[in-house]
């Protein structure tokens, strides 16, 4: 047991123990290189106890599984250190308390409350679907829910989850909370996204009512049925999510999220409405087949006042001063035309416009897109804004301000991964961003694995695709005059060639090759006049550690 005040691999001082287990305990440590708290798991190992062994296996599993997901509910993994007799992993110190804990004080939440948290969930849910390969996340309830003391949310214990394609057997999958998960997990059979919608489900279930699922009888009761004041539409949607068959439940978190943006759409009154209107409509399609060709003519003219409508919201979008204006005008124009990519566009420029694709941006877009995503998968174009949203996330994400140009970086490069892959799945060989997205597509790669790669000293041969895929990056700073983006380019360029200079002659790189691209890089930034501190900083990097790298260049070819 670690002492209060001792150094764990000498940097980490325990502060405090905040939680213990049967073979693990849990303290507060600050680190000492970055003036950081985290929170420790010192975990022991008892080589005469095949369970204990068997568990930490599992533990092991569970933090490198969260290493490589990125997101702003999800808490970070920072270490993994092996000291023999003990394992330590460090990771975010999350403040706070679960939302059990919070039930237990209060009783059942404001619905308006629920909502919410419901479309944080669902926002999370989806990212961890949304991975490749998909991540289920199997254990949801509340006491895996942390409410911090800002309001926000996070989603803690991946003990049970894993990544579709690296199933356990049939027996290790027989896991979860009973009342929570759904019935197809607790019979041991494969699990997908709608297994989590369940869960989903029965958390929001237990929020709104107080009562915990696997405490109740076989059936559970519809939510009015403990509060008649709850909403009708958000009973039927945790009554759709809670389904026995698979099939008759959501399909996808997307269609969950929207059906709680509009969930006070779907009470009697205006189910009853709906009744009305198809009557309406049964008539006039009546009276459509008697005026066949009256009806295609006022199709036409319908279909082209819809398109001067969309291009006049467009122009409005576009001389507009303000974001929410400018949010307002695209998705009226995106509700005509959902599955047409400009408004997206011209979104999405605004959203760069200022350097930083911000955490509420990012909602607003993803929710945008995930809603229509059936619209706009039937246009060509779909690969094309695919690629515009990567290359959004990978050059101006921001997902919290007080984290580090590096965070954000990394953090930009995974989200923007998946949209990569997605425009060359949706895209034509011949458009111009193919070979671009590759090139993306392949640089994270490299930087997600290469440094396992390099510990297992795998890594020989990766590099020449790394330097092709750099070379072609430095084409779109010749073709585009975006100084941010242009800068951030360069400086990447840069960085590698200090970083894997000797690697890259290893893999057949010249010395010239090396020297031309370096020169590229540094003629470019040379020739851009920063307007900002932001860019003046980046500028100045590039001009310090592009000399480093002319020496460590020749320096390799040296040695």
């Amino acid at each position: 047991m670690a002492i209060v005040g001792s150094f764990i691999d000498g940097k980490y001082e325990i502060l405090k123990l905040i939680g213990r287990g049967g073979m693990s305990n849990v303290y507060v440590a600050m680190d000492t290189n970055l003036n950081k708290q985290w929170a420790v798991k010192e975990i022991i190992r008892d080589n005469s106890d095949s369970m204990n062994q068997i568990k930490i296996n599992s533990i092991i599993a569970e933090a490198n599984l969260m290493k490589k997901l990125d997101h702003p509910m999800i808490p970070r993994i920072v270490d993994i250190l092996d000291k023999g007799d003990v394992i330590y992993i460090v990771m975010d110190y999350i403040e706070g308390e679960s939302l059990e804990s919070v039930l237990k004080k209060t009783g059942p939440l404001p619905e308006e409350t629920v909502i919410s948290i419901g479309e944080s969930l669902c926002n999370v849910l989806d990212y961890l679907h949304s991975l490749s390969p998909t991540v289920i996340y199997r254990d949801l309830k509340p006491a895996n829910i942390m409410l911090t003391p800002n309001g926000n949310i996070k989603l803690i214990d991946f003990g049970i989850a894993y990544e579709t394609g690296n199933e356990t057997s049939t027996i290790e999958r027989r896991v979860g909370t009973k009342g929570y998960a759904s019935p197809e997990q607790c019979e041991g059979k494969q699990t997908d996204e709608t297994s989590d919608i369940y869960s989903l489900g029965m958390t929001l279930f237990e929020l709104v009512t107080g009562k915990n699922p696997a405490e109740e009888s076989k059936s559970i009761f519809p939510i009015r049925y403990y509060n008649d004041k709850l909403s009708p539409g958000l009973e039927e949607i945790i009554i759709r999510c809670t389904k026995k068959e698979k099939a008759n439940r959501y399909q996808s978190i997307g269609e969950v999220l929207y059906s709680l943006w509009h969930y006070e759409e779907a009470d009697a009154k205006f189910r009853k409405k709906l009744k009305k209107r198809l009557v309406i409509t049964i008539v006039a399609l009546i009276l459509f087949a008697l005026f066949l060709i009256s009806g295609i003519v006022m199709r036409y003219q319908f279909v082209k006042l819809r398109e001067n409508d969309y291009d006049s919201l467009l122009l409005k979008a576009k001389a507009s001063n303000s974001q929410d204006e400018l949010e307002s005008y695209c998705k009226k124009a995106i509700k005509l035309l959902p599955g047409d990519k400009d408004a997206y566009i011209v979104l999405i420029d605004r959203m760069k416009s200022d350097a930083a694709f911000t955490v509420e941006e990012e909602k607003t877009l993803h929710n945008l897109v995930n809603h229509n995503v059936d619209e706009l998968k039937k246009d060509d174009s779909y690969g094309e804004l695919c690629y515009r949203i990567g290359h959004l996330y990978w050059y101006y994400y921001d997902y919290e301000k007080d984290n580090s140009c590096d965070d954000n970086a990394n953090a930009g490069m995974k989200m923007a991964l998946p949209w990569f892959e997605r425009s060359i799945e949706y895209g034509n060989s011949t458009d111009e961003y193919m070979k671009l997205s590759e090139a993306y597509v392949s640089i994270a790669n490299f930087n997600t694995n290469i440094n396992l790669m390099i510990l297992e000293a795998t890594d020989a041969g990766e590099y020449r695709e790394y330097f092709d895929s750099l070379k072609e990056l430095l084409s779109i700073a010749e073709r585009d005059n975006t100084e941010l983006l242009s800068l951030q380019i360069y400086d990447t360029v840069v960085n590698a060639l200090n970083q894997y200079a000797h690697k890259f002659k290893n893999d057949g790189v010249s010395k010239e090759e090396q020297i031309e691209v370096l020169e590229k890089a540094l003629a470019g930034a040379k020739s851009i006049e920063p307007m900002t501190e932001k860019t003046t900083n980046i500028k100045k990097d590039i001009d310090t550690f592009g000399v480093m790298a002319k020496k460590i260049i020749e320096q390799a070819y040296k040695d």
